[in-house]
């Protein structure tokens, strides 16, 4: 069911370290050509170096960061489903976000892990 804002549907994406996610605009693309009212949001920090990563505030800030924006889109969309796709650093991000959040600032989440690995690269990716 939409809510006020005719929204019912949220991917949101974390992309990893050392890279702008590039991925995450091909699975919006993907996403967008099956169901067109699927929204789809990338959530991004810039390219991380590794030293940058290794140091812990860092890590710390971006999931702060993450939360916060996890819970404004809770409050604005609070009927849409949410999904939430991220890879290396981004799952990092996004589990300790969700863990450490109070239950009332999330959005209802499905606790789901999934793998994509070589059987589904011809769709995901064109190499």
């Amino acid at each position: 069911m939409p809510d006020a804002g005719g929204v019912s549907h949220i991917v949101l994406t974390v992309h990893g370290i050392r890279t702008f996610g590039d991925w995450a605009d091909r699975l919006a693309r993907i996403l967008r050509e099956s169901d067109p009212d699927t929204v789809t949001l990338k959530h991004g920090y810039g390219w991380v170096s590794m030293p940058a990563f290794l140091i812990p505030p860092f890590g710390w800030y971006e999931v702060r960061l993450f939360r916060k924006e996890l819970k404004t889109l809770a409050r604005r969309h609070p009927n849409a489903r949410f999904d939430i796709v991220c890879h290396s650093f981004g799952t990092y991000v996004a589990g300790h976000a969700l863990r450490t959040a109070p239950k009332a600032d999330l959005p209802p989440i499905r606790s789901e892990e999934r793998r994509v690995g070589k059987e589904c690269r011809s769709r995901w990716s064109p190499y």
